[in-house]
């Protein structure tokens, strides 16, 4: 029997859905999970109304959690509904600088060859007192391939915001669960509608959820999430 979801989606038309909300059959569910709370948490302690930058955006799945009251610009180097502008954010983007109140940049930064051209971007797009938020692989799987260029440590992303006043660093995820999703992603990406693998694909990501106070460890992050402050 399914458990019933804790949460609703704000708007389940929007693109990414999946992504926002995962499911128990996701076998992505921890880290995705993770990420929308953390984001979720990033929008909360913001105050409109402002402007948001939505930098490598995808399908901007996290649009939907700012609610009113934000200008919510999404920016990708490809045209996917809903992004406003198509634009190759290694560069210098066609905005003015301190255009921005905050800036989104979420499991991005491992697919750009410079990544410091980006930080610096961002710097100079946000505004005085302005806030981003970034996400970043420690250990992953190669993803995206062949533009999957960089992984981090907390002080690898320190030194790549070292302009901001305040960079705060902390794991996503508990450290095993990164090993378990990357074992559970190639299971099922070799028959993704087996009933059966997303049977056992719930069942493992249900048990881990439900323990993964036990498997906390800063030092062996799957992925990292930086708050910086200008």
């Amino acid at each position: 029997m399914r458990e019933k979801p804790e949460w609703r989606d704000p708007d389940p038309s929007w693109p990414g859905a999946e992504r926002r909300y995962p499911t128990f059959e996701n076998p992505s569910y921890i880290t995705l999970r993770l990420l929308r709370e953390a984001v979720e948490e990033f929008a909360a302690a913001l105050t409109p109304p402002g402007s948001i930058l939505d930098l490598g955006c995808g399908v901007a799945p996290y649009a939907p959690l700012f609610g009113d009251g934000w200008h919510y610009v999404s920016v990708d180097r490809e045209q996917q509904y809903p992004v406003r502008l198509v634009a190759d954010f290694t560069q210098r983007l066609p905005f003015g600088d301190r255009s921005f109140d905050a800036i989104l940049c979420t499991q991005v930064l491992e697919h750009v060859p410079d990544p410091e051209l980006v930080a610096g971007e961002i710097h100079r797009l946000l505004k005085p007192d302005g806030v981003g938020f970034i996400s970043v692989p420690f250990a992953w799987e190669i993803h995206h391939y062949p533009n999957d260029y960089h992984r981090f440590t907390p002080e690898s992303l320190q030194r790549l915001f070292h302009e901001f006043a305040v960079c705060n660093v902390k794991p996503l995820e508990p450290s095993d669960f990164a090993w378990m999703q990357s074992k559970l992603i190639r299971w099922h990406r070799c028959k993704p509608d087996s009933g059966w693998r997303k049977f056992w694909i719930r069942r493992i990501n249900r048990w881990l959820w439900r323990r993964r106070d036990r498997f906390q460890d800063k030092f062996y992050p799957g992925n990292l999430v930086a708050r910086v402050q200008k």
